[in-house]
């Protein structure tokens, strides 16, 4: 043990009630990736995506589940532009205003022509009845980055899985000089990953609510 004080794991457990029990249904995964239920196949992917004089915009991996997969995109700069630290607003996330005025911008377009449409950052923040249904095309959400003036990594989760065929990642980014800028992925080997992601918790029971993710229940329930 480490400390002394404490007697095991498992007493520090049971002060705790209720407890947070993980069930069987999940958020659908044009709202959020399914964290805590699957381990998603990584395509260790990397490239550069775009470039400019004082940035680079870099492709760092892609995480398959099994519905959907996430492109893990990285920003390096060697200058510091005035405004710091919300200058990149990745994906329009951080600061809508500047994506429109120039920020970085990323779109996906599958083989069938179809474009991942931007959806929102976070919205099971501000979930609604309406978004537990199939919207009717593919979705990009932007999650959560992390960095200061001269690094940031951003992530892009995209629903549903693409067809076989190339997928077009756009990349945009008039402040920096970037007008355009293209990288093509394999549906094709994302489709095949999605096979190898990992169901971490099989046979999880149902909520007895009815609703996806997690649900407050008694010791003995």
């Amino acid at each position: 043990m480490i400390y002394d004080d404490v007697a095991s794991w498992e007493d520090a457990a049971q002060v705790s009630e209720p407890l947070l029990k993980l069930y069987a249904r999940r958020p659908a995964e044009w709202l959020e990736p399914p964290r805590q239920w699957v381990l998603p196949a990584a395509l260790p992917w990397t490239r550069v995506l775009a470039q400019a004089m004082n940035v680079r915009v870099l492709l760092t991996g892609i995480r398959v589940w099994t519905e959907s997969f996430t492109v893990d995109v990285e920003v390096f700069a060697r200058q510091a532009p005035p405004r710091t630290p919300d200058w990149l607003a990745p994906f329009g996330k951080e600061a809508p205003r500047q994506a429109g005025a120039g920020g970085l911008r990323v779109e996906a377009w599958f083989a069938d022509g179809r474009r991942a449409v931007r959806r929102g950052s976070r919205p099971w923040l501000n979930r609604r009845p309406e978004d537990e249904k199939p919207p009717d095309g593919p979705v990009l959400l932007a999650g959560r980055g992390e960095g200061g003036p001269f690094h940031y990594r951003q992530s892009a989760h995209i629903w549903p899985l693409p067809p076989s065929g190339p997928v077009v990642l756009a990349i945009a980014w008039r402040d920096q000089g970037i007008t355009s800028a293209r990288a093509d992925l394999s549906g094709l080997e994302i489709r095949a990953a999605a096979e190898r992601a990992v169901e971490i918790w099989p046979g999880l029971p149902e909520a007895p609510n009815g609703l996806p993710g997690t649900a407050q229940k008694g010791r003995d329930d």
